[in-house]
């Protein structure tokens, strides 16, 4: 619908979308303001794709799926937050850590979903039932330091989810 709209630079996606299709704002470099719907539960294939301007993701508790690559190369995003999920941030103290999980939730992080995101620095999972991390799923991320896998139930951490991640420090897994 809008990708390589390279002059695009802010974007209010309407509360009645539910699944944002494949592709959609792909390659839209100058894209750096993004208000999400409260509804929105999906977010498919390289929706974002090398939408390098794009600094914060904020979505709600019912968000359920990201598909693959769907941020990949967002080389300014240092911020994405589905709560009860996840919290990824460039300073720890903004990581709600009185925050429960929700322990109902299955949650999978797609191939590649944010390979090249250059600007993650701490990661935080809440504790949900499961966790599958996809391969790739934060490949070549040179800045993160941090990751706690902090889930209760069920996981998998597939091939090079954090290959190439050069800065990564810590990882704490359940």
């Amino acid at each position: 619908a809008f990708a390589d709209c390279v002059s695009l630079e802010e974007f209010i996606i309407p509360q009645t979308i539910k699944i944002i299709e494949e592709g959609t704002f792909r390659r839209c470099k100058r894209l750096n303001i993004l208000e999400f719907p409260q509804n929105l539960e999906e977010i498919r294939d390289r929706a974002f794709e090398g939408c390098e301007s794009i600094e914060s993701v904020i979505l709600s508790q019912k968000f359920k799926k990201l598909g693959s690559a769907a941020f990949k190369n967002c080389k300014n995003l240092s911020m994405f937050v589905i709560p009860g999920v996840l919290s990824i941030v460039k300073n720890l103290y903004e990581i709600a850590r009185d925050q429960n999980g929700n322990s109902e939730v299955e949650f999978t992080f797609s191939k590649h979903c944010f390979e090249g995101c250059n600007s993650f620095v701490h990661a935080h999972f809440y504790k949900i039932q499961s966790l599958i991390l996809e391969e790739s799923a934060f490949y070549h991320c040179i800045s993160i330091k941090t990751m706690n896998l902090n889930s209760s139930g069920t996981g998998e951490i597939q091939s090079s989810v954090f290959g190439h991640c050069s800065s990564l420090a810590e990882i704490v897994l359940p």
